[in-house]
C-alpha cells in the first residue's frame, strides 16, 4: 500500500510527496503542490507494482530527453515549420536537457517543472518564453508514452503561467510618411509590402517569384510558421511595389543580396531599426509591422475572422491580441450615442 502526504514549505503552501513500498524497498517522491497530481502518480507507481507482481512486466525503462531528442525532432520535421523546429531543439539543448537530462521521463514531476519556472523567471525569462518551453517538454514526454518508451506521464495536467496582454503596436497616420523618408531605397518595398500584408519576417524576406500569382494578384506561401498553405490578395499598392521590381536572373528571391541569395533576416531588422530611431519612432520593431496591419484592418470594421486568416492564426484569441483599436476610434464610436440619444 502506499499514501500521499503532505507538509508545508517556506513559503507556507502545501507540498505534496507519495510514500509506497516495492520489492521490500521504500520509496518517497515528491510530486508538487496539488492533491489530485499526488494522488494519480500514487496510482500509477502502484499500478505499475502490481503488473510487475502478477504479470511479469519489467520495470518502467528509464528514459531520458538525451536517448529521445534525435527521435523527436524528426518527428517535429513533419509537421512544423523548420524555423519552429530550429527553436525546438534550441530549447531542448540549452534549457530542458540541462534541468531534465539525467531525469527518466517518467520520473519528470510537476514540483521538478515548478523548480525550472521558478528559476527561469528569476533570470528575467518572460513568461510566455517559459510557457513555451515547458509545452515542449510536455509534449515530448507525451509522445515518450506514445511510442512505448515509457508509460507514466505525471506531468499532463500542468497549466501555464498566467501572461500579460501581447504587445500591440502600431504607426500613427503622420508617421508613416516620415518612416518612408528615413529608410534607405532597398528597405522601402520590404516595409511597405509587410505594412499591407501582414507577413512575418521570415516570409517577406524569402519571398519569390513563384510565390506570385500575377493572373489573380495573390500571395501565395507554402512556408509558413504554422506548415500551412495561406494566400494573401494584393492590394494596388503591393501589385505596384511587385510589379516595379526588377527581374533578376542569378535568383528566384524578390529582394536578393549581390549574390543572389535571399536577404538577411538580422540585415532588414537592423536597418528598420536605424530608420525608426532617425524617423523619431520610439519602441517600434520590424513585427509591429503585423500589428499594424491588424489594427487598422480592424479601425476599417474588418471582422476578426477575416483578421484572423490574413495573418494566418489557428485561433480567434491570437487574432484578439492585434485586433486593437485605438483610443480615439473608440472615442468616435461611442460620440454615436449622442447623435442616438439626442
Amino acid at each position: 500500500m502506499g499514501s500521499v502526504r503532505w507538509r508545508l514549505d517556506r513559503k507556507g503552501r502545501k507540498k505534496y510527496f507519495i510514500d509506497y513500498r516495492c520489492q521490500g524497498r521504500r520509496h518517497h517522491e515528491h510530486v508538487g503542490f496539488s492533491k489530485k497530481e499526488a494522488q494519480r502518480a500514487l496510482e500509477s507507481r502502484m499500478t505499475d507494482i502490481r503488473r510487475r507482481k502478477f504479470d511479469g512486466i519489467l520495470p518502467e525503462p528509464n528514459y531520458t530527453l538525451p536517448q529521445i531528442r534525435e527521435q523527436y525532432l524528426r518527428y517535429s520535421k513533419t509537421v512544423k515549420s523548420e524555423q519552429t523546429c530550429q527553436r525546438d531543439n534550441g530549447i531542448i539543448t540549452k534549457h530542458l536537457i540541462p534541468c531534465f537530462g539525467k531525469t527518466s521521463l517518467h520520473q519528470i514531476t510537476p514540483e521538478q517543472v515548478e523548480d525550472y519556472r521558478s528559476n527561469r523567471t528569476a533570470a528575467e525569462i518572460a513568461p510566455a518564453t517559459i510557457n513555451k518551453e515547458v509545452q515542449l517538454l510536455k509534449n515530448i514526454v507525451k509522445k515518450a508514452v506514445e511510442w512505448g518508451k515509457i508509460r507514466t506521464n505525471l506531468i499532463a495536467s500542468v497549466r501555464p503561467l498566467k501572461t500579460p496582454p501581447g504587445r500591440v503596436r502600431y504607426l500613427e497616420l503622420e508617421q508613416i510618411p516620415q518612416l518612408m523618408k528615413t529608410c534607405p531605397p532597398w528597405l522601402r518595398p520590404i516595409v511597405l509590402i509587410a505594412m499591407h500584408t501582414g507577413m512575418r519576417r521570415g516570409e517577406f524576406v524569402s519571398l519569390q517569384r513563384s510565390n506570385i500569382d500575377k493572373q489573380n494578384r495573390l500571395i501565395v506561401l507554402d512556408n509558413t510558421k504554422n506548415n500551412e498553405r495561406k494566400t494573401i490578395p494584393m492590394n494596388d499598392t503591393v501589385w505596384e511595389i511587385v510589379q516595379s521590381l526588377p527581374t533578376r536572373l542569378d535568383t528566384p528571391y524578390l529582394f536578393a543580396e549581390k549574390n543572389g541569395e535571399p536577404l538577411s533576416a538580422n540585415k532588414v531588422s537592423m536597418a528598420f531599426r536605424k530608420a525608426c530611431k532617425k524617423a523619431g519612432i520610439i519602441s517600434f520593431r520590424l513585427h509591429d509591422l503585423r500589428h499594424h496591419f491588424a489594427s487598422y484592418l480592424t479601425m476599417a470594421g474588418q471582422n476578426q475572422r477575416t483578421v484572423q486568416e490574413l495573418l494566418g492564426h489557428k485561433t480567434q484569441s491570437m487574432t484578439a491580441r492585434y485586433s486593437h483599436l485605438s483610443p480615439e476610434h473608440l472615442r468616435k464610436a461611442v460620440e454615436q450615442l449622442d447623435r442616438s440619444f439626442g
